[in-house]
């Protein structure tokens, strides 16, 4: 994190960790992160119970949420909990996030009495006493006869199933008491938005995005992926002298095109189609131009999937849950053209879809969808090659039958195999004579050009049940 004073870490810690003492919102020093102001203003309403923080990387979540445990430990008469997602980690995890920043806090190192390990019938864990209150460190396999008021969960996408709402029912005697469950993860890459982040932040009562400010119309917009906007590989081959028709090795352009990309990345507003540059984009955070705002889903794709937010009208003043979604587009130390090149990388790389989901939750807080439909499983066929039934495709090198002998019928596949092993289903399904599969065997089948295209070789997989007829 950059600062906009410089001062020595000790120093600046020391100044931060006055939330421990006083009223966290007051005290927090957020001159180059001023979207830790609301979320310190909504953990501190007494109406508010849940907060889910659903957020991109590196945005303060963890700060915000290790912060505050020790702000309640110091103030409150009431033990606490940090949960880890897994106990092989919970040392490393303690290290990392908590150490650190108790260790730059000379005024909260004080006050604390224990740091200590201890082995409990539950198992290992950690735990630290400020005044008298516990903190107690857990990984999700150690929640039983834990009791706590105030209570972080971190990276809760990594939890085994049912552990988070096993640790927050641990909570339930403080019911109605002033208890806070502050809940934060980036979402799973993987799992299109059905994880333990996305639900809590789904059944919120109030959701809250951190929206960019567009200096030429004066409007504002969260900063979706395709907001953020860089030169076409067209373009770039027209800024060194090349035709559109030139080829240029991927080298080249992971190298080169991408640096072109990362100095001249823009975001463009959906609403004026302005743009801005990057030193634009931190100028405006620093002073305090981007805001969050109460919003509600206002398109939605076949699967119920939320393609674009707009704000609330009349936004709530009382509530128990709250959920927060913000992005790396709108943190002041990020370069927006960093994040354009790891998108051209990404593009270009053998692992593009893998790369892509990670460099999507990881800076846009947005789940990476391809163009893949979901099909019925008599529409198979059609996610291999988008031909009908029984068509070849060009190109075919070898055309494979394949047969699985089961106890009364068979399983047979026609299988196009194309230069660099590329994979094509063209035919399935299923026989009980033998005489039909080599009907199926032996007859032509016409490819793309309608020219007849026979099998070249016939595979039949015998490890399971035998038959005479098959061996024969």
């Amino acid at each position: 994190i950059k600062w906009k004073k410089f001062r020595p870490a000790k120093q600046l810690f020391e100044e931060e960790i006055r939330l421990i003492s006083g009223k966290i919102t007051g005290s927090y020093d957020a001159d180059r992160m001023p979207h830790v102001e609301r979320i310190f203003q909504e953990i501190d309403k007494l109406s508010t119970v849940t907060i889910t923080l659903m957020t991109a990387s590196q945005t303060s979540k963890t700060t915000v949420g290790v912060g505050t445990i020790f702000k309640y430990a110091d103030t409150e008469p009431a033990d606490c909990l940090i949960m880890f997602p897994r106990e092989s980690e919970l040392k490393k995890m303690y290290e990392n996030k908590v150490k650190k920043l108790l260790d730059g806090c000379d005024t909260l190192l004080k006050k604390i009495q224990a740091t200590q390990a201890e082995d409990r019938k539950r198992g290992k864990d950690l735990l630290i006493k400020v005044n008298g209150i516990i903190v107690n460190i857990l990984a999700t396999n150690n929640t039983k006869s834990i009791s706590t008021k105030y209570n972080y969960y971190d990276e809760v996408v990594e939890y085994i199933v049912g552990k988070l709402e096993e640790a927050m029912e641990r909570a339930k005697s403080f019911n109605e008491s002033g208890e806070k469950f502050i809940i934060s993860s980036t979402q799973h890459p993987t799992k299109g938005g059905d994880d333990q982040i996305n639900f809590y932040f789904n059944i919120s009562e109030v959701k809250l995005q951190f929206w960019t400010y567009c200096p030429h119309c004066k409007e504002h917009y969260y900063p979706e992926p395709e907001t953020l906007v860089f030169p076409t590989l067209e373009q770039w081959k027209e800024s060194i002298g090349l035709g559109s028709e030139d080829e240029v090795n991927v080298y080249t352009i992971l190298s080169e095109y991408s640096a072109y990309v990362r100095d001249n990345a823009r975001l463009k507003c959906p609403h004026c189609y302005g743009e801005i540059d990057n030193e634009t984009r931190r100028r405006l955070i620093l002073d305090k131009k981007f805001e969050w705002f109460e919003v509600e889903p206002n398109v939605l794709d076949e699967n119920n999937i939320v393609l674009s937010w707009k704000k609330v009208e009349k936004p709530k003043e009382k509530y128990k849950s709250v959920g927060l979604d913000i992005n790396t587009l709108g943190i002041e130390s990020y370069n927006m053209g960093d994040i354009a090149k790891d998108i051209v990388r990404a593009e270009y790389s053998k692992s593009k879809i893998q790369m892509m989901q990670m460099l999507y939750v990881g800076y846009f807080n947005r789940i990476y969808r391809t163009n893949i439909k979901k099909r019925e499983s008599n529409d198979i066929l059609l996610l291999t090659n988008g031909l009908k039934w029984g068509i070849v495709p060009n190109d075919t090198a070898k055309l494979y039958f394949i047969v699985d002998t089961q106890k009364d019928h068979y399983w047979w596949l026609i299988m196009a195999v194309q230069w660099g092993k590329i994979f094509n289903v063209v035919a399935h399904g299923k026989a009980y004579e033998w005489s039909d599969l080599k009907t199926l065997m032996f007859r032509s089948y016409k490819n793309e050009n309608d020219e007849d295209r026979y099998i070249d070789r016939a595979y039949v997989d015998m490890r399971g049940y035998q038959r005479q007829e098959t061996r024969e």
